[in-house]
């Protein structure tokens, strides 16, 4: 092959490669994107299970929440140590408390919630600002049962729901923490599959009524 001919595939390969590299920084930003708008979510009942204990989701998640700070809303807990239940159950049914704490709370004493959001916050982000927004509920939020999931906290990574003590919902914005859920818990049902059996029309209101009276 002679020089000129050498020098054109250079310069072509590197035109290809400038491209390649384009593209990947193209469908990166995408992905990010589409990563900090998608929710993915799961939802645990029936079976041989016990409804609402924490401790068995946070050890079965190798204690995630550690890694995040904890907005816990719409709380009704039965909680066993007087000044537990006191700080859980106040009159504004919420609290601001660090992953590692709940950890050595529920360690402690695995107590039954009722309801309950407990939404994760990156450890930058500050309680101000994350009390700037309308608080998460539980007990008569119909956006649970919606094929189109959301979260209610914009600032939240996730959101884990204690529903009446009989289910445990699991929202996300991180497909790996999904995922992750997925795995630990094989009986967990995918929440989008599960709520496209109903819709927002007559047949979702009557399901929700029938659920609303279990």
């Amino acid at each position: 092959m002679n020089l000129k001919k050498l020098l054109l595939r250079v310069k072509n390969l590197r035109r290809i490669t400038e491209k390649e590299s384009d593209y990947r920084k193209e469908v990166h930003r995408d992905m990010n994107e589409y990563d900090g708008k998608q929710v993915w979510g799961a939802i645990l009942e029936g079976g041989n299970r016990r409804y609402a204990f924490f401790k068995e989701i946070f050890s079965a998640m190798g204690d995630f929440q550690n890694g995040y700070n904890l907005f816990i809303t719409d709380i009704e807990a039965c909680a066993q140590n007087d000044d537990v239940y006191d700080r859980l159950n106040n009159p504004d049914r919420s609290v601001w408390i660090s992953g590692q704490e709940l950890t050595q709370i529920v360690d402690e004493d695995d107590f039954q919630w009722i309801w309950a959001v407990v939404s994760g916050f990156r450890q930058d982000v500050e309680e101000k600002d994350v009390r700037s927004y309308p608080k998460p509920y539980a007990d008569g939020y119909k956006g649970f049962w919606l094929p189109q999931l959301s979260m209610q906290h914009p600032l939240a990574e996730f959101e884990l729901v204690a529903w009446d003590c009989t289910l445990i919902l699991f929202f996300t914005r991180n497909y790996a923490l999904y995922l992750e859920f997925m795995k630990q818990f094989p009986d967990a049902k995918d929440l989008q599959k599960y709520n496209s059996k109903t819709d927002d029309g007559e047949e979702y209101e009557k399901w929700l009524e029938s659920n609303a009276q279990k």
